[in-house]
């Protein structure tokens, strides 16, 4: 199953509310975190599905394009796909912060599903704050690696990363020496790991890569980056409506 797709059965016994402005397109921030835009319903399908795989691979993030309420296309970075017939609902929804890699025509009709869509966003009244993967996307260690991971080299950086010829930072996969954690093997990423580009003008949304770690030699700490973090981007690539 694709990240993106909910599962069935957390939803059978659910009424959670989503978007019915089709056709739109949802990109799976991080687990229960979603950005929702609007598309044309003039385009063909054949375009929808482009722009969907591209927003997926520039994003470097899961996407889908919702075509009716039991109509899903989920897309992964790598390019696979699949059909479903379930839309992403639940969690934290938002929209218009991500750029597309088109400006779309602007239509009266495509303007007022994007009011609809701001509106529904608006009487999902979300609350509070969204954490980030608090385990940093750990698991339990193999005997051997706990065997042959555990500690630290001589320079204090954990067994097991790497310094990286090109940036100079450190990758790899370590035990996350923080005792909270409680011995869970995590992946650490360097610069050039960053992957996640703005579908419209192709910088970074985020100096490091989202829903990823890195290693900081400043306090010898594995920090984890929460997908949200992409949020942060503020394109410079042209308006989102044509003047």
């Amino acid at each position: 199953m694709n990240q993106l797709e909910p599962s069935r059965t957390a939803l059978s016994t659910l009424n959670l509310p989503f978007f019915d402005g089709y056709p739109y397109l949802v990109v799976r921030l991080q687990p229960v975190f979603f950005h929702l835009a609007i598309l044309p319903t003039a385009w063909p399908i054949s375009k929808l599905k482009e722009l969907t795989r591209c927003q997926a691979q520039m994003n470097d993030l899961s996407a889908s394009l919702v075509l009716a309420s039991d109509l899903v296309l989920y897309v992964a970075p790598d390019g696979s796909e699949r059909q479903g017939d379930l839309p992403p609902r639940g969690g934290t929804m938002v929209e218009g912060l991500l750029s597309l890699s088109e400006v779309l025509p602007q239509t009266t009709e495509l303007l007022d599903r994007q009011l609809r869509l701001s509106d529904f966003v608006k009487t999902l009244r979300q609350t509070g704050y969204v954490l980030g993967d608090t385990t940093k996307g750990g698991r339990k260690p193999s005997e051997l690696e706990e065997s042959n991971l555990t500690g630290r080299q001589r320079n204090g950086v954990p067994l097991g990363l790497t310094r990286c010829v090109r940036c100079g930072e450190w990758r790899g996969e370590c035990i996350d020496p923080n005792p909270l954690l409680d011995g869970l093997m995590v992946s650490v990423h360097c610069l050039c790991g960053n992957q996640n580009f703005c579908a419209r003008c192709g910088k970074r949304l985020c100096e490091r890569k989202v829903n990823a770690n890195y290693y900081s030699e400043h306090d010898g700490t594995i920090w984890h980056v929460p997908g949200f973090c992409a949020l942060k981007h503020r394109c410079d690539g042209g308006s989102k409506w044509p003047a």
